[in-house]
């Protein structure tokens, strides 16, 4: 009998032995660790949730007053970050738990059992884990929260998902992971038997890892010099590539296409750590793109330390990383993407997006640009049948469900057909949406990697990233960009002033739509920002003005006598406006609908004054801050960019407006409360400054009769009126246009 059969003789007993004690042994550590989930690592502090929690048993530590953290035994903890100690300790706390809220003087965190999943997968271990927050925690570790962190550790790595010629497999060197998973009626449905040719492990439903791909997986353990002009993301672990390695068995089973999707949902609700790393430096099956970043193309820190989440003993991880608007999101996924150095796909949300994608990738890589595709509903350019690319689409395009031309089915088959080693998701959480999610499915991926600047939904769906993509990777803090120079440092104010006497008697008497109508066309709300703007102005500051009702929006507009931008704008007046805003000064004030939310770049914007918005939506207030957090020149101590929210007071305004700054205050920001809005910025005096005036401006605002989400749009102005709204500013731009200004 050779080595080689005396030891598959020996698994294979190992294996007999552990069917037969799997019942009586295997399952513990599994329930019990649901147990401890179901009680502890669950949820949010008081204020966001309905549970309540009683810790009568904690104390003090005596003498910890220079201990900067309060571990609770729910996992959360509570940071003071004017402790001497905050900065040796924050990297590390980001590194293990999910930040909750960051404000000024005491930050939130949350450890859950998908933190430590990050935390283990860039290389942290149990015992080092506890062991620092045992120093740096005012507070005494219980055994049980111990015990579940040493739970949570011990599960991950064990099982992995990997993708091999678009089939996917779950693979471990421990045979009774495997033995396990087939155990479960759900696992056993989905599995695919290997086929007769191919080489099975005694056991038949499993595939034994041939020698040469062993030897791909065990050489990728140590490398950590990556493609592309990212700094190394890893050190000190070079000396591994010599130490001698024991003899591994990797199996295997094959697992239905069509349900990958089901069973990392599956993984994710059962806490089974179905880990999905890419050993892209040692695979040979798919070639690289040949791209490198521009040696002028600078990592910032904070981008760095997102990728260093990402890229872990020279394997990606899939995951997210959540960075404020104007942080460089881009980049960081170019980076990404020159790192992997593998045919890619690139998700957007809209065609625009798709073009800015394209040319960043110009301005910071060098490529071969024919490598680039574009796939959207305006280009259409179909896959090379061989050889690695990039293709750049967006979610509608690949996900939808309707009849697609033979073009677009063509370019949606080529992308199924093959695999691909990177599929980054921009905007990520549109693709938790029901009509979006198979994205993932379209596009096989070995890595998924997804960009946001707001990981919020107003659904619950924002936890079916997990599965969709992949835990949280990184997560900036807002206002520590801003101090050090690389956001603007903003103040918000929120704006109150009273309804008229008109405007709040039709509001009590109004269901519920036109109310909405009337506090957000309330003739003081108006007068304010009309204020807002000239004071602005006079200083020389570029203002942007949102309005989610189009009705109010075009009245407004031609009131104010500024240009207006809107679903149903042209592109090429679109264009004119932006391209004025930006370089010239006839526009300094531009009033947007919700397609100024994103994928818009106006880094001239230093002021945004919101007159209306989508209800108690975060993620929009979020955005719309982030249309002036490009970095400005000037003191670093002094606000260099500023937010207004008007609020009608004493209606549907307020209800919302709480809601909508939360995940802002949970960055740190501080809504300024005013009241004197009047005093503070005179209104002008020839401005719905009549009974008349406010009368006929009623009028107007009562002869809206439906309303539609535009992207959220509202409806019932008639085209012939808009187009003749819109006919001087198509003429004045063109030519010598008049200063669309309050100030004329």
């Amino acid at each position: 009998m050779t080595e080689e059969e005396l030891d598959d003789f020996k698994e294979e007993q190992t294996t007999q032995n552990l069917v037969k004690k799997k019942r009586t042994r295997s399952h513990a550590p599994k329930q019990k660790l649901l147990q401890l989930e179901a009680n502890y690592f669950d949820g949010e502090t008081r204020a966001r949730s309905n549970k309540y929690k009683y810790f009568k048993d904690l104390y003090i530590l005596e003498n910890s007053d220079n201990r900067p953290a309060i571990v609770m035994p729910d996992g959360h903890i509570f940071v003071e970050t004017f402790s001497p100690f905050y900065s040796k300790v924050v990297d590390f706390i980001i590194a293990i738990a999910d930040p909750c809220s960051r404000p000024k003087y005491v930050q939130e965190y949350q450890i859950n059992p998908y933190s430590i999943f990050s935390a283990v997968s860039i290389g942290l271990k149990a015992k080092e884990i506890i062991r620092i927050l045992a120093i740096i925690s005012k507070t005494p570790l219980t055994d049980e929260f111990k015990e579940h962190i040493e739970l949570c550790c011990l599960s991950v790595g064990k099982l992995k998902s990997v993708l091999r010629n678009t089939k996917y497999y779950i693979e471990s060197n421990e045979i009774r992971r495997l033995l396990e998973l087939l155990e479960i009626p759900f696992f056993e449905e989905r599995h695919v038997y290997p086929e007769p040719d191919e080489k099975t492990y005694k056991h038949t439903k499993f595939l034994k890892v041939g020698k040469e791909e062993l030897e791909t997986i065990i050489s990728g353990i140590g490398e950590s010099s990556y493609h592309g002009n990212v700094a190394r993301l890893t050190e000190g672990i070079d000396d591994l590539l010599d130490t001698p390695l024991e003899k591994q068995t990797i199996l295997r089973f094959q697992i239905k296409t069509e349900s990958v999707r089901e069973i990392r949902q599956y993984a994710v609700d059962h806490n089974l750590f179905i880990s999905d790393e890419y050993d892209f430096m040692n695979d040979k099956t798919i070639d690289n793109l040949g791209i490198q970043l521009k040696n002028t193309t600078r990592i910032r820190p904070y981008q760095e330390k997102a990728l260093t989440k990402m890229f872990s003993g020279g394997r990606s991880i899939s995951g997210i990383i959540v960075l404020p608007c104007g942080a460089g999101k881009t980049l960081v996924g170019i980076a990404a993407l020159a790192t992997i150095n593998k045919p890619t796909v690139i998700v957007c949300n809209n065609r625009l997006t798709v073009k800015q994608w394209y040319n960043q990738i110009l301005q910071y890589a060098t490529m071969d640009m024919k490598k680039i595709f574009l796939f959207s509903d305006t280009e259409k350019q179909a896959l090379p049948q061989t050889g690695p690319c990039i293709v750049i689409s967006t979610y509608s395009m690949l996900s939808n469900p309707n009849k697609r031309s033979d073009k677009s089915q063509q370019i949606i088959d080529q992308i199924k057909s093959r695999d691909w080693g990177l599929l980054i998701l921009d905007e990520v959480q549109d693709s938790a949406a029901n009509t979006f999610r198979n994205v993932t499915d379209i596009a096989k991926a070995h890595t998924r990697l997804g960009l946001t600047a707001t990981l919020i939904r107003e659904d619950d769906k924002i936890s079916d990233l997990r599965y969709l993509v992949g835990p949280k990777l990184y997560e900036a803090n807002w206002l520590e960009l801003s101090e050090q120079g690389y956001l603007a440092r903003v103040k918000c104010f929120e704006v109150t002033v009273p309804m008229t006497a008109s405007f709040y008697k039709y509001y009590l008497l109004s269901d519920h739509f036109r109310q909405r109508i009337l506090c957000s066309s309330n003739p003081n709300k108006i007068r304010t920002v009309a204020g807002i703007i000239k004071f602005h102005e006079r200083r020389g500051d570029k203002v942007l003005v949102f309005c989610d009702i189009i009705h109010i929006l075009i009245h407004l507009a031609g009131l104010l006598h500024c240009p207006e931008i809107h679903g149903e704008t042209p592109e090429n007046v679109r264009s004119s406006i932006f391209h004025e805003f930006k370089n010239g000064s006839k526009v300094n004030t531009l009033i947007l609908s919700s397609v100024g939310d994103k994928a818009i770049d106006l880094p001239s914007a230093s002021v945004v004054v919101q007159v209306c918005s989508n209800y108690g939506a975060r993620m929009q207030e979020s955005q719309r801050l982030g249309r002036v957090l490009r970095p400005k020149s000037g003191n670093r101590e002094e606000f260099n960019a500023f937010f207004y929210s008007c609020i009608s007071d004493m209606t549907t305004d307020l209800k919302y407006s709480a809601r909508r700054q939360q995940f802002l205050v949970d960055q740190g920001y501080v809504y300024e409360p005013v009241s004197d809005a009047r005093e503070r910025w005179p209104w002008p005096e020839d401005l719905l400054s009549d009974e008349k005036s406010e009368e006929e401006w009623l009028r107007k605002m009562l002869k809206v009769e439906k309303i539609q989400s535009e992207e959220t749009e509202y409806e019932s102005y008639s085209s012939d009126e808009y187009e003749e709204s819109q006919s001087d500013y198509i003429d004045t731009i063109g030519k010598s246009a008049p200063h669309f200004s309050l100030l004329n």
